[in-house]
C-alpha cells in the first residue's frame, strides 16, 4: 500500500491486462481500442515523467471512463446495444472498485435509460401492415403481408393462427385488426374485396368463416364492446350492423365516399370516409353529429371510452378530443405525413408517437405547454407502418416494413409516481411550501387553512384557520422539523406580523407578534425553532427570537429591489440571503445580477463574504463548506466557503434554477428550474444523463429521501412526482428492461453475457433471495451447526504478526505475515475480500517492465485484495523474499510464503471478511 509510484505490491499484471482488453464486439474495434489504448499510454507517460502516481485503481478507472464514453456513444446508433454496455460497465465497476460506482458509469446509465426504451423484440419475415394491443395489454397482435395472424405474449411466448381458410387459399394480406372485449377474438380486414372480413377464435387456435350478406364491399369492421354485434363500412358509404352471428339488424346511410374505418364503443357507432367526414350514430340510427378534415381520410381509430378520435388524412393526423366542460369536440394536428407512416396518441393525451418512413419513432408532446422533449427511438430498418400505445398507457408497440413488432416503454422508467397536492383538498390550492428533506408539504387553501402532509398526501394535521388574504409565507427549517407561518395585519403604529412555529406533528412552538414598518420579502426559520429571520422591503435583514426580541439588523446592498431567498445553516450560525440589484437590473433587463451573501450571526448580523451571482435559491452542505447556488442564467455554482473559489456548471436550463438539494452523501446534487425540468449533477457539475421532464409549471422545491434512492419534485402548480435518484434504481430499470428480450434471452456476445450476468447478480438474485423458500425448510430437528453453516472470516493480528482463519468460532489455520512499515502502515479495520488473482503478473509502474508469473514475481503465486482508497490496494500476496515475513517491511501489504497464501487463497472467496487489527 502506498501514495507513492514506487510501490511495488499494488498492481497486479494480470489485472492490467484483463482491463486494457474489453470486449468491442459492439462497436467498431479500432477506434474504440485505439481511445482506451492513448489514455493508458498517456497516464504512464505523466508517471514516468514523475508528474502522476499511477496504480492499478486509476487504470482500473481509465478503463471504466472509457467504457462510460463507449456506452454512451452507442447509444446514438444502437441504443439497446448502449443500454447493455451501460449495465456491463456498472458491473465491471462493482467488481472492480467496490467502494463507489464512478460519476461517468452512473451517468452513461442514466442517459442509457432514458434513451434505449425497447423492452422485447419479435421477427416475422413478413412485412407488418398493422397490429394491436388486447383490451388488457397483455398480448399482441399482429399481421401482414402473408395474411397469417401472429400473438404474443409480453415475455415473447407466440403462435401464429393461418389466415387461410383452406391451404389452397390465396394469402389475403391483413391491413387491419381489432379485439373484442373479452380478448378472445381477433377481426382482421384484408385488401381484397372478398373474404374482407377476417375473424380468429383464440380459444379454438383457427380462422372461423365470417360471412357477410352485403350488397357491396366490405372495407371496415370492428366489434362492439360485448362482442355482440359487429359493425362494418363498405365501398357503397354505408355502415351495416350485424349480429355475431352475422345476421344483419341495421343499416346507415353515410355521406358519399368509401367508408375507411368503423368503431362501436359505448353505445355509440362512429365511421370515418374518403370524402373526409367522421360520423356518429346511436344504435337506434340516429345521427349524431359529424366532423370533418379537408381530405380523404385514410384511418380512424376510436378509444374504449369513445373521447379521443386519431385520423389520417393525405396530409396530416389529426386527433379530436371531446371536451367535457365545453360539450364539444376539440381538434389537434398531431403532425404532416410527408415523413410520418403511422400515428397514435397516448390515452392520457400527452405524448403522440409517430412512425416515421425511414424507420424512426418518435415521441413528441401532444400539447404545445408540454416539456416532454422529441426523443427518437431507433431500432426499425424499414418505415414503421403501425403505432399503438397499450391501454394502460405504459407499452408503445410499433410495426414495419422490417418485418419486426418491438415493445416500448412509453416512459423511460425514471419516474415512480406523479401526483397533486391538491388531492383531498375541497378548496382552491394557493401556495404550496416543501420540507428540504423532502418528507412533508405544507398546503395552504383558500379559506386560510394550513395543512401538514406526507410526501404520499396523508393529511398529519390541519393548523389553525389563517385569514385567507393575510398569510404571506410559510418556511421550513433546513432539516424539514420545524415549519414557520406568517401572517400581517395593520396596526395603529404600522403593521403586526404574526407568526406560528409548529413541528411537523403539529405541536406548537410559539406564536408571537412584532411591529413592522414595511412589508416582508424573504423568510426562514432556525432548526432549533428558536430564531427568525427576514428580509423586509426596503432591504432590511433582522433576526428575532420567539418572544418577538430583535437580536440584530442590519441593511444589505444599495438599491435593492427583491430578495429572493434566505435562509439559516444547519449549524444556525449562519444566514444565507439571496437579492437583485435594482440599478443592474436596470441595465441589463435581460439577465439582472444579484448578490448572494453569508452573515455572521454569532453576536448580532456581521456580513462575512459575498459573491455577485444572480441566485433564485442555494443549499449549503452540512458541514457548512460549500454552497450550492442556483442561478438565474440556469447554471448551477458551487461556493467553496473556505477558499472563497466559486465553480459553474454548464447551462442546464434556458431559465433560471429554482430550486436545489445535496444527497445524503452529498456527491450528488439536484436541481429544478423554471422550466419544469430536473437534473443531476455530481459533486464536480457533471450532469448526470439527462434531465427529467414532466412537470409543466417552475420547479419550486426538490429533495432527496434519507437514503438517497428517490428524489422528490413539487412544482407551482402544486404538482408532486418522485423519481428514481441513484444507480440501484437506474440498474433495476435497466435489467428489467432487457429481462424478456432477445438480447437476454439468447446472449451471443461477451457484453451482453456480461450485463445478463450483472442483473442475475445485483438485481433479480437480490429480489429472489427476498423471497423465503418455505418449500425447502425442512420441519425435522436439526443441529445448530447443521442450521446455520459456519462462515470463514479472517482475523489480521498486526502485533503477532499473523492471520488467522477461523470458521465460526473455532480458528482452523494461521500463518505468518510481514506487514507495513512505519510510514506505510497497514490501514486496520473490517474489511471483505473484492479481488483475487492466480499467479498473477506484474507492470512496473513506472518503467512498463513486465515481470511475468513466476518465482521472481513480487506478488508470488496468488494476489487476495481487501482494502483500497480509491488509488492504492492492499491485500495478502505471496512473495520471492521469504525472510522478508515476519518483519515491518511493505509498503501495507501483507506478505507471505507462497505455500501459505496458496493455502490461504482455498480458504477465501470474494466477500470473505477481513478483520485487521493492530
Amino acid at each position: 500500500m502506498s501514495n507513492s509510484s514506487l510501490n511495488l505490491t499494488s498492481a497486479p499484471e494480470a489485472m492490467l491486462t484483463q482491463v486494457s482488453s474489453p470486449d468491442y464486439s459492439f462497436a467498431k474495434r479500432s477506434p474504440q481500442r485505439s481511445r482506451l489504448r492513448k489514455g493508458i499510454l498517456a497516464v504512464f507517460a505523466l508517471a514516468c515523467s514523475g508528474l502522476l502516481p499511477i496504480t492499478l485503481i486509476q487504470l482500473q478507472k481509465i478503463m471504466l471512463r472509457n467504457e462510460a464514453v463507449r456506452a454512451e456513444q452507442q447509444l446514438a446508433t444502437d441504443p439497446t446495444t448502449g443500454l447493455v454496455l451501460a449495465i456491463q460497465a456498472v458491473g465491471q465497476n462493482r467488481d472492480r472498485l467496490p467502494g463507489a460506482i464512478l460519476p461517468e458509469v452512473q451517468s452513461s446509465l442514466l442517459e442509457a435509460v432514458q434513451t434505449a426504451r425497447e423492452r422485447n423484440r419479435f421477427q416475422l419475415q413478413t412485412p407488418i401492415y398493422t397490429a394491436t394491443f388486447s383490451p388488457n395489454s397483455q398480448t399482441i397482435a399482429a399481421a401482414g403481408a402473408d395474411g397469417n395472424l401472429y400473438l404474443w405474449d409480453r415475455k415473447g411466448e407466440h403462435r401464429t393462427l393461418s389466415g387461410r381458410a383452406q391451404s389452397t387459399d390465396k394469402a389475403q394480406p391483413i391491413r387491419s385488426l381489432s379485439f373484442s372485449s373479452d380478448g378472445m377474438q381477433v377481426i382482421g380486414i384484408t385488401d381484397t374485396a372478398s373474404n374482407a372480413v377476417q375473424r380468429w377464435s383464440l380459444k379454438q387456435n383457427a380462422l372461423v368463416p365470417l360471412k357477410f350478406d352485403s350488397p357491396s364491399p366490405i372495407t371496415a369492421a370492428a366489434f362492439s364492446a360485448d362482442g355482440e354485434e359487429i359493425v362494418t363500412g363498405s365501398s357503397d358509404g354505408r355502415v351495416r350492423l350485424w349480429n355475431s352471428q352475422q345476421q344483419w339488424i341495421g343499416q346507415l346511410l353515410a355521406p358519399t365516399g368509401t367508408v375507411t374505418a368503423v368503431s362501436l364503443t359505448g353505445g355509440t357507432i362512429a365511421s370515418s370516409s374518403t370524402d373526409g367526414r367522421l360520423s356518429f350514430w346511436n344504435t337506434k340510427g340516429d345521427l349524431l353529429g359529424q366532423l370533418g378534415v379537408n381530405s380523404s381520410i385514410q384511418s380512424m381509430r376510436v378509444d374504449q371510452a369513445g373521447q379521443r378520435i386519431i385520423v389520417q388524412d393525405a396530409k396530416h393526423q389529426h386527433a379530436f378530443f371531446w371536451n367535457v366542460q365545453a360539450q364539444q369536440w376539440q381538434q389537434s394536428v398531431l403532425g404532416a405525413v410527408e415523413q410520418v407512416q403511422s400515428v397514435d396518441l397516448s390515452p392520457d393525451n400527452t405524448i403522440a408517437a409517430q412512425g416515421l418512413k425511414d424507420g424512426t419513432l418518435y415521441l413528441v408532446p401532444a400539447t404545445p405547454k408540454s416539456q416532454f422533449p422529441s426523443i427518437p427511438l431507433l431500432g426499425h430498418q424499414g418505415q414503421i407502418n403501425i403505432v399503438r400505445f397499450s391501454p394502460n398507457v405504459k407499452t408503445l408497440m410499433s410495426g414495419g416494413a422490417d418485418g419486426s413488432i418491438r415493445l416500448w416503454d412509453a416512459f423511460d422508467g425514471t419516474l415512480l409516481t406523479r401526483s397533486h397536492a391538491q388531492e383531498g383538498i375541497a378548496a382552491v390550492l394557493k401556495t404550496i411550501a416543501s420540507s428540504p428533506n423532502g418528507q412533508h408539504l405544507v398546503v395552504w387553501d383558500s379559506n386560510g387553512k394550513l395543512y401538514i402532509k406526507d410526501i404520499d398526501r396523508k393529511t398529519i394535521a390541519q393548523l389553525d384557520v389563517i385569514d385567507q388574504n393575510k398569510l404571506l409565507q410559510t418556511a421550513f427549517s433546513s432539516n424539514g422539523q420545524i415549519i414557520a407561518a406568517q401572517t400581517e395585519t395593520r396596526a395603529e403604529n404600522g403593521l403586526a406580523q404574526q407568526i406560528k412555529l409548529w413541528r411537523t406533528d403539529s405541536k406548537i412552538l410559539a406564536d408571537f407578534k412584532v411591529l413592522q414598518t414595511e412589508g416582508i420579502q424573504a423568510f426562514a426559520v432556525n432548526n432549533q425553532g428558536n430564531q427568525i429571520a427576514q428580509i423586509s422591503e426596503t432591504g432590511k435583514l433582522q433576526l428575532w427570537n420567539t418572544q418577538g426580541q430583535l437580536l440584530g439588523e442590519t441593511a444589505l446592498i444599495p438599491n435593492f429591489t427583491q430578495a429572493k431567498f434566505l435562509q439559516f445553516s444547519p449549524d444556525g450560525q449562519f444566514l444565507i440571503s439571496g437579492t437583485v440589484d435594482q440599478t443592474d437590473q436596470a441595465q441589463s433587463a435581460e439577465q439582472p445580477k444579484g448578490q448572494i451573501c453569508l452573515w455572521s450571526i454569532r453576536s448580532g448580523i456581521t456580513q462575512q463574504s459575498c459573491q455577485t451571482i444572480s441566485s433564485q435559491t442555494a443549499q449549503i452542505r452540512s458541514d457548512g463548506k460549500a454552497l450550492a447556488i442556483g442561478s438565474t442564467d440556469g447554471k448551477v455554482y458551487l461556493w467553496n466557503l473556505q477558499t472563497q473559489q466559486v465553480t459553474a456548471s454548464s447551462a442546464l436550463s434556458p431559465d433560471s434554477i429554482t430550486a436545489l438539494a445535496f444527497s445524503p452523501d452529498e456527491q450528488t446534487i439536484v436541481s429544478g428550474s423554471k422550466d419544469g425540468s430536473v437534473h443531476l449533477l455530481d459533486s464536480q457539475l457533471h450532469p448526470t444523463g439527462q434531465p427529467f421532464r414532466g412537470h409543466q409549471s417552475p420547479i419550486q422545491s426538490v429533495a432527496f429521501n434519507q437514503q438517497g434512492q428517490t428524489i422528490v419534485s413539487v412544482s407551482q402548480d402544486g404538482e408532486i412526482r418522485l423519481w428514481q435518484g441513484n444507480w440501484e434504481g437506474w440498474l433495476k430499470t435497466a435489467c428489467d428492461r432487457l429481462q424478456a428480450h432477445p438480447i437476454f434471452t439468447n446472449p451471443t456476445t461477451t457484453a451482453a453475457k456480461v450485463a445478463k450476468s450483472t442483473c442475475q447478480r445485483w438485481i433479480w438474485s437480490a429480489v429472489q433471495s427476498s423471497t423465503p423458500n418455505v418449500s425447502a425448510v425442512s420441519t425435522s430437528a436439526v443441529s445448530t451447526e447443521e442450521a446455520v453453516p459456519q462462515i470463514v472470516r479472517l482475523v489480521v493480528k498486526l502485533g503477532d504478526r499473523r492471520v488467522y482463519v477461523y470458521r465460526g468460532s473455532n480458528i482452523e489455520a494461521s500463518y505468518p505475515i510481514a506487514i507495513g512499515r512505519p510510514g506505510w502502515e497497514t490501514p486496520t479495520g473490517n474489511f471483505r475480500v473484492f479481488e483475487m488473482q492466480r499467479n498473477p503478473g506484474w507492470t512496473h509502474p513506472l518503467t512498463n517492465e513486465v515481470v511475468a508469473p513466476g518465482s521472481q514475481n513480487p506478488l508470488g503465486s496468488r494476489w487476495i485484495a481487501f482494502w483500497s482508497d480509491g488509488f492504492n490496494a492492499a491485500g495478502f500476496h505471496g512473495t520471492p523474499d521469504q525472510a522478508s515475513v515476519g518483519q515491518a517491511i511493505s509498503h501495507g501489504c501483507l506478505r507471505m510464503r507462497d505455500e501459505d497464501v496458496r493455502a490461504l487463497y482455498e480458504w477465501v472467496k470474494l466477500g470473505t471478511s477481513v478483520s485487521v487489527e493492530p
